[in-house]
């Protein structure tokens, strides 16, 4: 567990040295430290203390205020490692070196240290797929090549190369990328979703009917890897499918055996391959999994092969520190002997801790750092910079993950989907995606390629939810559809309908690591890359020997279904797609994912009245009378527990059972009319008065004021905007700013709904119009038919369930929010009954945005809840337009403060 602790400080301090002349006997090694797996609490460990529970009755557990805490010296002393007189430890956090200076054997003793570290920690294994076309010669010769080692790395490099050159025969047909955790099954699929008449029946009567099944065409990707001991060694059940062109539609005809008549039904034929195996290969290494045939193109009868390489990386999860650089104007004011370092830490982290808010440096010194003359610690702007020792530095940023650790957190996770050239995104994912579990320079390249106008982004969303809560984010258009036909028992037509969502999918649940740091997710996305493309299925019922046909529609989109590991602040590519369905050659879809660990810190609001004054001294013996404002239970909540027949219960009676005393002359009454309690007594027994009466307001009843805003903006300032929120717990500057647009008239403020509710209460709210749509058709068994509507409500509907902490400041919130982005869309659809009847029935799609996820936001904030691509209008297709959905969180009390003037 000590070794897991380790890395909390080896990869946190914020703060530079400069290593003297090295002592006789001694060298100085310098190491690459591995990934930050600590964090986790360990009963017994005096150094940390368990996460606190915003929403308990009791408070939380204090840290330790007597033992100092530990430096990355200690822990490699603890580790086992000497250091004798004259060695030295010290980190560089802008590069993750850790410099030591000891004797050879100890620093040897260090490696294999930090080397079992990195081992244990949590990995991520990523698969990169790559589909290559070329001449028979030229595969069977690499196949023969791949044959003899253990590695196709250099075969794939070598067509790909080849594949880049103009006029030549190679090219790459197929690309898909996935990352997953060991043990954990995962899919990628662009595809096709083919509709296909699957049965064609007909009963006794001869009487017909058919219903429609689906098959993906395309490229799909389903592997489950296992992580050897070793953490090197790749164990990989895989499934690769391949289709090289669509399904090939003809005409069945054939002679119904009991009317003898003649009877006709669509079939198709698909042409593909498909790879299923288990691999055994090392990290890092690529396999030639299989060779095939393109058959179904006009490729078949030529030489040309393809061949499928797939490539395995186990990655680390690399940390995303938290100091900050220091700049030489801050280096040059710090005394002799001290060092200054800056960490990146949420506004109010530590105030949320202490008993009283006070100076920052002396309750440091409360919590094990050692006082020393001239050191200061400063916290502004979500930036803590410390003046202070190199070991006290080092127990500062122990203690600042301790606070990291206790603190409830939500999860941001920001998804973009982007265009951008083939070459590109393939050589971006060989050289970064499969060396690293962490892509942000990946992005920061594809962010560049957008700037010059050579790719841009298909899809954005944005969702928060807190550790556990499954979460669902979806912008799609809600498209009806005709899926089956067929005749009733009563010799009528029957039609059965049914919908899909065509958009974008986004549906996520996370947990928090044991380190604190390490963010472990399960999700699927699905993007639709074009419209439903419909065709007609042509059929001959041989009972009334009439033809009739029915509606096909295929859908075209790109899926991952996988789980992974994403530490705090990192970007990861999630899939790189050919998507079907849409003509852009040369192009493919990558999409990335950012994860924020966002902390959520109870911040007592100021007593307004006493804002910038003093409060007067007063002297404790002194007598004064005070009046309270107190919940209308008062009497019958509050008191001590007394044995029946109870005593007629007075607001005295109550305030002494709870043993304030009441001197000769005090007194206290309560008015139940306005709920409002008067007490006489000295100024310390009042201060007594206060804290209970505060306390009993705190954890009375509540009411929860939520104000939600849609807003619509230019794609560009909305993913700014979301980019500078996603690591903050309140959005109040996002928010503001975009409003002051609305004002400007260069963003648009779609809706806005308040609601108040009591805590703990689910609460609705509904605005719009009911919109009437035919859903069903029938005939009854007189051979009548008759028409079944429903009532959709078009706007916006929010239901949610607020519970207040026991703080008083935080709120549990669960959300489900459902706008319509636009007005419903009627398209008619005609289908040729059974019977030969032409039937045309209107069917209706709804656009909308929905999202359903738990959150935790203190009172007093604000919070960007969703966004997203708005569907349903044609400018949504054609420009970069987003909507963002805020929500505000207000908690109302009896009157604050509790004590009246």
């Amino acid at each position: 567990m000590h070794r897991a602790r380790c890395l909390v400080l080896l990869l946190t301090l914020g703060f530079t040295t400069t290593l003297g002349a090295e002592p006789a006997g001694m060298i100085t090694r310098v190491f690459q430290t591995p990934n930050d797996y600590g964090g986790e609490y360990t009963p017994g460990d005096p150094t940390l203390t368990p996460p606190g529970d915003p929403f308990s009755d009791k408070p939380p557990p204090a840290p330790a205020a007597v033992l100092p805490r530990k430096r990355a010296r200690d822990i490699l002393e603890h580790a086992g490692i000497p250091f004798p007189e004259g060695a030295m430890v010290r980190f560089n956090p802008n590069t993750g070196l850790l410099s030591i200076t000891n004797t050879p054997e100890n620093l040897e003793l260090v490696e294999a240290f930090l080397d079992s570290i990195r081992v244990q920690g949590p990995t991520t294994i990523t698969y990169t797929l790559t589909v290559i076309e070329g001449p028979g010669d030229l595969i069977r010769q690499a196949n023969a090549t791949a044959t003899r080692s253990s590695n196709a790395a250099a075969e794939l490099a070598l067509l790909l190369e080849q594949a880049k050159t103009a006029g030549s025969n190679v090219r790459v047909v197929g690309d898909a990328f996935l990352e997953t955790k060991s043990g954990y099954c995962a899919s990628s699929e662009a595809v096709c979703e083919h509709s296909y008449a699957s049965e064609f029946n007909m009963d006794a009567k001869s009487r017909a009917s058919v219903t429609q099944d689906t098959r993906l065409i395309g490229l799909k990707l389903v592997l489950e890897p296992t992580l050897g001991s070793d953490h090197r060694t790749l164990g990989t059940t895989l499934s690769i499918e391949l289709h090289p062109v669509p399904p090939l539609e003809r005409q069945i005809s054939l002679t119904e055996p009991v009317s003898g008549q003649m009877a006709e039904f669509p079939a198709s034929d698909i042409c593909g391959a498909h790879f299923t195996t288990i691999v055994t290969s090392s990290s890092g290494t690529t396999k030639l999994v299989g060779i095939t045939k393109p058959v179904g193109t006009s490729q078949e009868k030529e030489d040309i092969l393809w061949a499928a390489f797939i490539t395995g990386t186990a990655n680390h999860a690399e940390p995303v520190p938290f100091s900050k650089a220091v700049t030489p104007a801050q280096v040059a004011q710090v005394p002799p002997g001290l060092m200054v370092a800056a960490f990146n830490v949420p506004e109010d982290l530590f105030e949320s801790l202490m008993e009283k808010p006070g100076p920052l440096q002396p309750w440091f010194e409360t919590q094990g750092i050692v006082p020393v003359k001239g050191a200061t610690a400063t916290h502004e702007g979500g930036v803590l910079q410390v003046i202070n020792t190199t070991d006290n530095i080092e127990r500062i940023a122990a203690l600042t993950q301790d606070c990291l650790c206790r603190t409830p957190k939500t999860m941001a996770f920001t998804l973009h989907t982007v265009q951008a050239p083939a070459d590109l995104l393939r050589d971006l994912t060989h050289r970064a995606a499969a060396a690293s579990g962490d892509q942000t320079e990946m992005w920061a390249a594809v962010e560049a390629a957008i700037s010059r106008g050579e790719a841009k982004i298909i899809d954005s969303a944005f969702l928060e939810t807190k550790p556990g809560t499954r979460a669902t984010h979806a912008a799609t258009c809600e498209h009806e559809y005709v899926s089956a036909l067929g005749t009733s028992d009563k010799g009528q037509p029957s039609i059965a309908f049914e919908m899909r969502p065509v958009g974008s999918v986004f549906e996520i649940e996370p947990t928090v690591g044991n380190d604190g740091h390490d963010v472990h997710i399960s999700y699927s996305y699905e993007l639709h890359s074009s419209a439903p493309m419909a065709r007609r299925g042509h059929f001959r019922n041989p009972g009334s020997k009439q033809a009739f046909e029915m509606p096909l529609e295929d859908f075209h989109y790109c899926k991952i279904t996988t789980g992974s590991i994403m530490p705090r602040g990192s970007i990861k590519l999630l899939a790189l797609n050919k998507p079907t369905g849409c003509n852009e050659p040369g192009m493919l879809w990558a999409t990335f994912l950012k994860c924020d660990l966002v902390p959520q810190v109870a911040k007592a609001r100021p007593d307004p009245a006493s804002v910038g004054k003093p409060k007067p001294q007063l002297d404790p013996k002194a007598w004064n009378t005070r009046q309270y404002r107190v919940p209308p239970d008062f009497l019958s909540s509050s008191g001590p527990a007394t044995p029946e027949p109870r005593p007629r219960i007075t607001a005295r009676y109550i305030l002494e059972g709870i043993g304030i005393p009441f001197p000769e002359g005090a007194a206290a009454s309560y008015n139940p009319a306005v709920s409002i309690m008067f007490v006489k007594n000295t100024n310390e027994n009042l201060a007594l008065v206060d804290a209970y009466v505060e306390s009993i307001t705190r954890t009375a009843p509540k009411n929860v004021v939520f104000i939600t805003h849609i807003l619509q903006g230019p794609g560009s300032l909305m993913r700014r905007l979301t980019a500078q929120a996603a690591s903050k717990s309140d959005h109040r500057a996002e928010l503001d700013e975009l409003l002051a647009a609305v004002k400007a008239g260069s963003v648009q403020h779609l809706n806005t709904a308040r609601i108040e509710t009591r805590s703990g209460e689910r609460a609705t709210t509904r605005q719009g119009r009911e919109h009437s749509a035919v859903f069903g058709v029938s005939v009854d068994d007189k051979g009548e038919p008759f028409f079944k509507q429903e009532m959709r409500n078009v706007g916006l509907k929010i239901e949610l369930e607020a519970i207040v902490g026991a703080d008083g400041i935080l709120v549990e919130l669960a959300p489900l929010i459902e706008f319509h982005t636009a007005e419903p869309l009627e398209h008619r659809e005609e289908v040729i009954d059974t019977l030969g009847g032409k039937l045309e029935r209107p069917l209706t799609d709804y656009f909308t945005s929905k999202i359903t996820t738990g959150i935790t936001i203190p009172s007093g904030s604000a919070r960007l809840l969703s966004l997203y691509k708005p569907t349903g209008k044609p400018e949504f297709e054609k420009e970069d337009i987003l909507q963002a959905i805020f929500i505000t969180c207000d908690i109302l009390r009896l009157e604050d403060p509790a004590v009246l003037k």
